[in-house]
Formats: C-alpha cells, structure tokens, sequence
C-alpha cells in the first residue's frame, strides 16, 4: 500500500515491511496494522520518532490491530492510551545541551 506518507509493502516471503513517515490522526498506520493482521501477521507494532497524534488518534490506535505504539515525548501527547507508550527524550536534549557548553562532539553520542 501506498499513501502519503507511506511506504509499507508486503515482501516476497510474507513479511511485511516499510516506512511511515508521519502519525497525525493515526488513520493511515492503523488501517496498515489492520490490513497486516488480516493477512496473517501475529502481532503488528508502530515506532516512530515524533507522533502529533491530533483526535481521533488514540482512539483509532486503541481500537487498531496494533499490539503496540512507540513514539517520544518530543510533542505533547496528553489524551493517553493504553497501546501507546513513550520514551522521553530528555537525558538526551540534556547531555547534548553539556556537550554543546563543553565543547565536546555530539556526533559520538548519537552512534550506535
């Protein structure tokens, strides 16, 4: 399937695989989820870095194929949901913040 904002395809060997490049209203990645579930995936998870997350997300998500969402707190999410969980991004905007004042490469804390 292809949308704006979307690369999502389903491989050779059943897999599913692809990109989402934003999550506004949610609709686009749980209509993705529900069709990956309907086609035989066990479980379906969304990861993405920021999410805007406007009404009706959360509760397209709750009721989604979605086992789970993960994005970070870098926009407020106020309206929760129980699929969703945040990872916050604060120790990280804090330790490039000190290496900025030090002088220090931030380049070496974001490899991997």
């Amino acid at each position: 399937m292809s949308r704006r904002g979307t690369n999502i395809r389903k491989r050779a060997d059943g897999r599913w695989e692809g990109r989402y490049y934003i999550v506004d209203t949610a609709g686009t990645i749980t209509m993705a989820a529900n069709i990956m579930k309907e086609n035989g995936a066990k479980s379906v998870r969304a990861i993405a870095s920021h999410c805007v997350m406007s009404d009706p997300a959360s509760i397209r998500i709750q009721d989604s194929a979605l086992e789970e969402m993960v994005f970070t707190d870098s926009i407020p999410y106020t309206d929760r949901c129980a699929k969703v969980k945040q990872l916050t991004v604060a120790g990280m905007f804090a330790e490039t913040i000190r290496r900025i004042e030090n002088n220090e490469s931030i380049s070496s804390q974001y490899l991997i």
